[in-house]
């Protein structure tokens, strides 16, 4: 019995240190590489900028919003192209701290907050892009 808990809680360490290492593979996705202007929508919201950009991914009708890591410098040169990006797909978390005086932005639907509702804290997703070039 000793035995099959020791060889159980092995396997368990094995699996969660094999499911971290598989989060953070690189992710490839393709598509057109869109720059958005603000707008009241969620997506607008959670981008947090009067301009963000977006990813139509091949094949689907899904829009991605898409977060530069620091060394991408010149996206100009991607709009409106087809894009092959290399990343993750992170959690962003807004506080009420990070929205703006009296102008803040705010989406025309009604935002769900998470559990933390007292603190007022919106989540959402974003893929952070660290490789971006042009498909052929």
């Amino acid at each position: 019995m000793k035995s099959f808990l020791l060889f159980s809680l092995f396997s368990l360490f094995m699996f969660n240190g094999n499911a971290q290492n598989e989060a953070t593979e690189p992710i490839r996705l393709h598509g057109k590489l869109m720059k958005m202007e603000w707008s009241k929508s969620t997506e607008s919201y959670c981008a947090q900028g009067s301009e963000y950009y977006i990813l139509e991914v091949n094949n689907t009708e899904r829009r991605v919003i898409l977060q530069f890591d620091e060394s991408i410098l010149n996206t100009k040169d991607f709009e409106n192209e087809k894009v092959i990006v290399v990343g993750q797909h992170v959690k962003k978390t807004i506080s009420k701290e990070q929205e703006k005086g009296e102008t803040e932005q705010k989406p025309v639907q009604q935002i769900k907050l998470s559990s933390d509702e007292e603190d007022n804290v919106y989540t959402c997703h974003v893929f952070e892009v660290k490789i971006i070039t042009l498909e052929r």
